[in-house]
């Protein structure tokens, strides 16, 4: 048994058919719709996050004890590690090195 064949196409080949012989219209809406989109994100806008709070999370707690315990260097400061390649970091030359590089990388 076969089914009849419909005459109707779905509404997706319909719109498939349209595109395809409208192009240029095609084109020009989608241009439209991202200048759309873009002009409407732009007026939403963004929030300024200026608290990062995640409760009951680990880093919170981690970020709270810093706080408590090193207040001055909360979120502030990064940490540099050295690794020597060979020998170790108290050569003077690479201890020269080393803190040559951390005076430079301080930025505040």
């Amino acid at each position: 048994m076969s089914t009849p064949a419909s005459n109707s196409h779905s509404r997706f080949i319909r719109i498939a058919r349209w595109c395809s012989h409208h192009r240029w219209q095609t084109f020009v809406g989608w241009v439209l719709l991202v200048v759309a989109v873009s002009v409407l994100g732009s007026a939403v806008g963004t929030a300024k996050i200026d608290d990062f709070r995640l409760p009951g999370t680990e880093s919170q707690r981690a970020y709270d004890v810093l706080a408590e315990h090193s207040p001055q260097q909360n979120g502030l400061v990064d940490q540099l590690v050295y690794v020597a390649r060979d020998g170790t970091l108290k050569e003077s030359a690479l201890q020269a090195r080393s803190s040559a590089s951390a005076s430079g990388s301080t930025t505040r």
